[in-house]
């Protein structure tokens, strides 16, 4: 527990407020609690806690008030598909350890995407581990309809099957005529791969759009997008970008480990770690890949826009400078 001039005691290192103007900045705080939670509470402090996240979303208001709401998830697992749109609201795990660690906060549902076709606008989403079902191959660990102006890091998106099909999925994942915005985002520091052994690694492991042309099913545009940083163990593509007479002006994807499961030999996508349908303006800085063919492991975008990525084919270490 700890105090400071304008906070009284706090919880997991949350400040809780003691009176003043707190709300006014800061809009509401909702607390959920697996363990000791009730929905029937009102989930504005610790003792009087949700028991599920998906009750939080329903009840923020944030999208109305426009003060930003905060919903604090403290550790356990929790077996929900969430749903819903989240609007300057934080979502934001409370714990020291991800994966199946002490103090993970865990979204492992029976049967359906962790974060289910959320669609966010001016969120955050961090230090949560998603893992996707071990009833189904096709449901991504996380899958976002609409993501702009959000921030998704730290979190740990984890196959529960083998043969798992995408960790991050942003639009759409099969042929359905609408397409998706992904703007101004980033999507950093992220583990996507398994803690339960090489065969439930993901197929895919950040997707934008399908890779399969569709375009009623395609991305609009990704505008000003970063991914960067993250850590991907896939077996087909690391990061697809399918922008399909779309933009990806601005977009950086930058900085980002890309291999396959690293006890299998040898270790590498199998199609391209690093790939996009037609990109428009988009960088590709600074990669670490690896791939199991002889083929380009950076494909899709324009040249002179790849730059200083190390990449291995069939363990050939290369520089990829400009890969058209």
């Amino acid at each position: 527990m700890s105090t400071n001039y304008k906070y009284g005691l706090s919880v997991y290192g949350i400040p809780l407020p003691c009176g003043g103007d707190e709300a006014l900045t800061f809009g509401t705080r909702y607390f959920v609690d697996g363990t000791n939670g009730n929905d029937d509470n009102l989930g504005k402090t610790p003792n009087t806690a949700f028991a599920t996240i998906q009750r939080a979303i329903n009840v923020q208001t944030a999208d109305t008030t426009g003060l930003g709401d905060v919903i604090y998830v403290f550790p356990g697992v929790y077996a929900e598909g969430l749903t819903g749109t989240l609007t300057k609201v934080s979502l934001i795990a409370v714990g020291g350890n991800w994966g199946n660690g002490p103090n993970a906060v865990v979204v492992y549902p029976a049967s359906a995407s962790p974060l289910a076709e959320i669609t966010t606008n001016q969120a955050q989403i961090s230090n949560f581990t998603f893992v996707s079902p071990s009833t189904s191959t096709t449901l991504p660990a996380a899958h976002f309809a609409n993501m702009r102006w959000t921030t998704f890091s730290n979190n740990a998106l984890i196959g529960g099957s083998a043969a798992c099909i995408t960790g991050l999925q942003i639009g759409n994942e099969t042929g359905v005529a609408t397409a998706a915005n992904c703007d101004f985002n980033r999507i950093s520091n992220n583990y996507i791969g398994t803690v339960f052994g090489a065969t439930y690694e993901f197929e895919n492991g950040i997707k934008i759009g399908r890779v399969a042309y569709d375009a009623g099913a395609s991305v609009k545009h990704c505008h000003s997008t970063i991914i960067d940083n993250n850590n991907i163990f896939a077996s087909t593509y690391g990061i697809y970008l399918g922008v399909y007479g779309g933009s990806s002006n601005g977009t950086i994807i930058q900085g980002n480990k890309i291999t396959s499961w690293e006890n299998t030999a040898p270790a590498g996508v199998t199609t391209a770690a690093i790939a996009a349908y037609a990109s428009n303006f988009a960088m590709v800085v600074g990669n670490y890949c690896a791939q199991t063919n002889a083929s380009a492991a950076i494909t899709g975008f324009e040249a002179g826009n790849v730059i200083g990525n190390k990449t291995t084919q069939n363990a050939v270490g290369k520089n990829e400078a400009a890969i058209a």
